[in-house]
């Protein structure tokens, strides 16, 4: 163990606090005495986001480290981006004379190039590839949320959701670049290129 070079975490020179953007806008409309529909869109705009980097990693052809003194050698960059787009549609009150709750549908897109302190990259000198959807990315989602009440004796709560499926990605399963990791990609392949299965869930 005392023969194996040393791993360094370090920030970088010109690292900054992330922060956050955010905008939105929508309309409201009063359909009945207890019912209200609303559409709302948001955006997000994420800004100086945390990276990390193995700026020590062997560069192309990728056959040793640049400093064989020194093993991985991780920096904590401000160089992540995020931009996400929502439209909410939200219909709530009393929607029929025996269900009184809210019903939501929300149609989104994310996209950023970064997973975070601990994502480690596919190749840390080509991120042409990193800008896709995140681990979190749902392009729909439908909530229901409500009670059927029948009655003085009889009260039946639900929640409903509906959500597609996350993105996830493909590896080869090799460590062709020798950085340590076997998450390499196919070439051209974006990062979260593949989708994943939806769930339903019903509460009762």
């Amino acid at each position: 163990l005392a023969a194996q070079p040393s791993a360094i975490f370090r920030f970088a020179p010109d690292l900054h606090s992330p922060y956050t953007l955010q905008f939105s806008m929508g309309v409201e409309r009063q359909l009945a005495k207890s019912l209200t529909l609303a559409a709302n869109y948001i955006n997000t705009h994420g800004v100086k986001l945390f990276r990390s980097r193995d700026v020590n990693a062997p560069p192309p052809p990728y056959l040793q480290r640049p400093d064989s003194a020194v093993g991985v050698s991780r920096e904590l960059e401000s160089a992540g981006r995020s931009e996400t787009h929502a439209l909410e549609l939200l219909l709530r009150g009393k929607i029929s004379r025996f269900f009184n709750g809210t019903v939501q549908y929300t149609l989104g897109r994310a996209y950023n190039n970064t997973g975070g302190i601990n994502a480690r990259l596919a190749n840390n000198y080509d991120l042409t590839w990193e800008w896709s959807r995140p681990d979190f990315d749902e392009r729909h989602r439908f909530n229901l949320l409500g009670a059927i009440e029948v009655g003085d004796w009889f009260n039946l709560g639900m929640t409903l959701s509906l959500v597609s499926g996350r993105p996830y990605t493909l590896t080869t399963g090799r460590d062709d670049n020798k950085e340590g990791n076997a998450n390499e990609r196919p070439a051209g392949t974006p990062r979260n290129s593949l989708q994943g299965p939806g769930a339903a869930t019903l509460d009762l």
